[in-house]
């Protein structure tokens, strides 16, 4: 369990960078049929990752967007693991509070769905400019975390961001 929820902090322990940025032709991991079309804007998958047997990370940007300095983005995680989501969640949060010590911008709100045990995490970062002075970016996201089980049965954790 401690591995599990160490591997999801780790995975959205650096939200202000993304590894959008790469050339590398991304592999559509999770079969997301696309473009994504989401507030009539169509996303394409623009960076992929599958760093461990049971972790998967796939990134979307507005075709057209320089992926270093996009304006949005989507994106889907996915957790193979039969661990409880809200355990995900919590971990995210004690990184949030923790950010919060050294960034009075972080802020954040839970919204749990009893019906469908889903959680929606609605969180603002910032980062500080070089100058100290300022903040360079501020960021907002909408993380939606649902349990998930593939047509084989086997469980993860979906997050849509």
């Amino acid at each position: 369990m401690k591995q599990f929820l160490y591997l999801l902090l780790a995975a959205c322990l650096f939200p202000l960078i993304s590894p959008a940025q790469t050339a590398k032709v991304p592999i559509d991991y999770l079969q997301v049929p696309g473009p994504i079309l989401f507030e009539q804007t169509a996303y394409h998958l623009a960076w992929s990752s599958h760093p461990t047997a049971t972790f998967y990370k796939q990134e979307y940007i507005a075709k057209g967007d320089d992926p270093s300095r996009f304006k949005t983005m989507l994106f889907f995680d996915l957790l193979k693991s039969s661990g409880p989501v809200k355990d995900v969640v919590e971990a995210k949060v004690a990184e949030l509070k923790k950010l919060k010590e050294s960034n009075p911008l972080v802020n954040y709100q839970i919204t749990v769905m009893p019906k469908t045990g889903e959680y929606l995490l609605d969180f603002l970062l910032s980062q500080v400019a070089p100058d100290g002075k300022s903040q360079s970016i501020v960021e907002r996201n909408v993380y939606r975390y649902k349990q998930f089980s593939d047509p084989s049965g086997k469980k993860g954790i979906l997050l849509f961001g």
